[in-house]
């Protein structure tokens, strides 16, 4: 997604980008889903469903702030259930909105490397969720953050091997 010469990175990338498109597959109609990756203290947008929620998490890290950035830095979940109403972060409400988004959640995963990962799960509809979206959505971050610490260890065990 980013074009990374590291080929870890591009492994992860193409890994979460598959992940991302499922579950925006998966969580519904008028869903789509994208993943910010922060490794080595460097965030970055990894992957995403489309280019509407790519456009939103790039305003994240232009901005640093947004309801997925929060998830990176707090690791707990940070609703947004009207991104019309929704005052916190306003550069990245205008970019949800101007995109047809109407509310957004922001599921960290709890990867047991030093890295942090949060998926976007952007709906179009606004208002709250309910219980078995929420359920759903947070099964997605864990098995992401199982695919990140999965490409991490690859990647220790190359370097070990040379």
């Amino acid at each position: 997604m980013t074009g990374t010469d590291d080929p870890t990175l591009a492994l992860v990338d193409a890994h979460l980008t598959t992940f991302a498109a499922h579950a925006a597959d998966t969580l519904g109609a008028g869903t789509a889903c994208s993943i910010t990756l922060r490794l080595d203290g460097h965030g970055r947008l990894s992957a995403s469903s489309d280019d509407r929620s790519a456009a939103c998490d790039t305003v994240e890290l232009e901005t640093g702030t947004g309801p997925c950035i929060e998830a990176l830095g707090t690791s707990e979940l940070v609703m947004v259930d009207d991104t019309g109403a929704d005052r916190r972060w306003p550069a990245w409400a205008a970019a949800a909105r101007d995109r047809g988004f109407g509310s957004s959640g922001a599921f960290p995963a709890h990867p047991r490397s030093a890295s942090r990962v949060s998926i976007n799960v952007y709906r179009e509809a606004p208002g709250p969720w309910s219980r078995d979206d929420l359920v759903r959505a947070d099964a997605y971050a864990q098995e992401i953050g199982r695919v990140v610490d999965l490409c991490l260890d690859l990647r220790d065990l190359d370097a070990q091997r040379r």
